[in-house]
């Protein structure tokens, strides 16, 4: 069976890697030379109208390799069901016959010949529909949910759209070759004047901080990865976010060695968090994908999040410490490895976790919570729940089979 992966992480299919390359009719604004930069992308004749869709493909589970046909097109809305229903289209189809997927990979230049039409890309939110044949298949289906054209082709293509500043990191040819000195480069950011730092594939190991109404965002899950290592007390990550801020469309690991592996730090602030694999995989004390302190509230849609490794106890999401609310739509949440305990979502003293439509898994229990309150609605729980102190959670629509034999089943 055929399932689309990308904006939805549910189950393997076709992933966009997007937020790169939309290269579209009008010059790419530059960000401000600044001390230290490296020199900007030399771009010379005008980029015109095309850009680079990269998927990955996978039937029943197992990755591709053939030549396959596709049939791209433009939509106004995600739709829903499969083939979707609902939208209006933007511009025609574009057919593309007989493109080499390997091992489940496949790149596709899409709108080079204005396929989509002039009023393609505009400013309002656009989704790919696309449809597949492959040898033996006995006709093209259709994949559900659409995929989502996140904001970066918008401020690569658009001038006045979108994002004012683009800031580009590249391991040569970018604005800066690491993500922190982009960061640091700017002082001016606003909501008046939002920032976008835009990552091409690489692996780039630092530390990152974010700064409030500045964007990070890569060239999707496969390509762009941060990584860094563990520390020796809980107040910081790989990622350190900010509020106003969205991270997306990239990978964040924690490779340990220390007693606290985070991936992504969450202090207070409310980011979003979208399109993204977190990963740590420590050897110390606690192990955290995401981590939530005194009153963060993040939000977090379409990601992968896992903990493993040799260490002690692994909270992949793990609140603590005050009003601490996290939301999450879409996501699979998996724990496994510790030598201890293993919990897909921990919250603890009066933080609140909200899981809608995901996938919790934990070798010792998939979600547990210590007087703080849990809902969780329409999503499978692998290895059941447990909730102490005062905590409760209220499951709609949640399923284990394990419930009866923990002490805090759903109410």
């Amino acid at each position: 069976m055929w399932r689309t992966l990308g904006a939805v992480l549910a189950a393997v299919a076709v992933a966009a890697a997007l937020g790169l390359h939309v290269l579209a009719a009008g010059p790419h604004p530059q960000a401000p030379a600044r001390a230290g930069a490296a020199p900007p992308l030399a771009l010379g004749a005008e980029l015109g109208t095309g850009f680079t869709y990269q998927g990955q493909l996978t039937k029943d589970g197992v990755a591709v390799t053939a030549g396959c046909d596709f049939v791209f097109g433009l939509w106004d809305e995600a739709g829903s069901g499969e083939p979707p229903a609902g939208g209006n289209q933007i511009g025609g189809d574009q057919a593309l016959n007989g493109v080499g997927v390997v091992n489940g990979r496949f790149t596709a230049t899409l709108n080079a010949g204005g396929e989509f039409g002039p009023a393609a890309f505009n400013g309002e939110a656009r989704w790919l529909q696309i449809g597949v044949t492959c040898p033996g298949d006995a006709g093209a289906t259709t994949l559900g949910p659409r995929q989502p054209i996140t904001p970066a082709p918008y401020a690569l293509a658009v001038p006045g759209s979108g994002y004012a500043n683009v800031v580009v990191v590249a391991k040569s040819g970018g604005d800066y070759t690491s993500i922190q000195a982009a960061l640091d480069g700017i002082g001016d950011a606003s909501a008046d004047n939002p920032y976008l730092v835009w990552i091409a594939p690489g692996v780039y190991a630092e530390a990152v901080t974010m700064k409030p109404f500045v964007d990070i965002e890569g060239a999707g899950q496969l390509a762009t990865r941060i990584t860094f290592t563990g520390s020796g007390a809980n107040n910081t990550g790989t990622v350190v976010t900010a509020s106003n801020t969205e991270l997306r469309s990239l990978t964040v690991a924690n490779t340990g060695g220390a007693a606290y592996a985070i991936a992504i730090y969450n202090n207070g602030t409310a980011p979003r968090l979208s399109n993204i694999t977190a990963a740590a995989s420590g050897d110390g004390n606690i192990s955290a994908a995401v981590f939530n302190i005194a009153g963060a509230a993040p939000v977090i849609r379409d990601a992968t999040l896992a903990t493993n490794g040799a260490g002690f106890n692994h909270y992949t999401l793990y609140s603590i410490n005050g009003t601490t609310t996290v939301t999450v739509h879409d996501s699979t949440i998996t724990a496994s490895g510790g030598a201890t305990t293993n919990y897909g979502v921990m919250s603890t003293t009066s933080s609140t976790a909200v899981i809608y439509h995901s996938v919790l898994r934990g070798g010792t229990a998939a979600a547990y919570m210590l007087n703080g309150v849990g809902r969780i609605a329409g999503s499978l729980l692998e290895g059941g729940i447990v909730a102490s102190g005062t905590g409760v959670f209220t499951c709609v629509g949640a399923y284990d089979q394990a419930f009866a034999a923990l002490n805090g089943a759903c109410q």
